[in-house]
């Protein structure tokens, strides 16, 4: 290959630019040409593919990929590829977070259920799980439980009687209330 000089046109060629870069001679007259040297397209990367094609530099990044969809896929110009794991963490308590290595991040929800019957069990985005206790006294006049199989149990009477046989017992809004009787 060599530098090639179109005395028409006054200027200079290389019949394959990459290999080497014509100049006009340094004379001034135009009169031929020389060779200044290759092309250098190395950018000192290891994550480029460096090429050169009609005078031109190409630096094609390479490819990094794993083909696992729970990884990144990254390179340092210095030490080549890398795939470190990625953060599935959406931040939501009331998710289960996975990866999968072809679908990526998975979010499914949790089960907050305690089985327990005496509590209502939800969830909170931010606190996670929460398993309340249920209310089962409906009538301040009864003495209500919760079996934690059965939930809410049907209510005992509050006992009133004071003994007194001349009296009528009975609870008002949970106080017990005695109302005398002709004996």
């Amino acid at each position: 290959l060599s530098c090639n000089h179109d005395k028409n046109n006054g200027f200079c060629s290389f019949v394959d630019p990459c290999t080497g870069v014509c100049e006009p001679e340094l004379s001034g007259d135009s009169s031929g040409c020389y060779d200044v040297g290759v092309i250098d397209c190395n950018d000192f990367s290891v994550c480029t593919t460096d090429s050169c094609a009609s005078g031109e530099c190409f630096n094609v990044d390479i490819d990094c990929s794993d083909g696992d969809a729970c990884t990144e896929d990254l390179c340092d110009p210095i030490t080549s590829c890398y795939n470190p794991a990625i953060d599935c963490d959406d931040g939501n308590e009331c998710t289960s977070d996975s990866c999968d290595s072809v679908l990526g991040c998975m979010y499914s929800g949790v089960d907050c259920n305690d089985n327990n019957a005496c509590t209502i069990d939800s969830c909170d985005d931010i606190l996670g799980c929460l398993n309340i206790d249920v209310i089962c006294d409906d009538d301040l006049c009864t003495i209500d439980s919760c079996d934690t199989i059965l939930g809410c149990q049907a209510s005992t009477p509050v006992i009133c009687d004071d003994g007194d046989p001349c009296t009528v017992d009975i609870c008002i809004g949970g106080y017990c209330a005695h109302s005398a009787i002709d004996c």
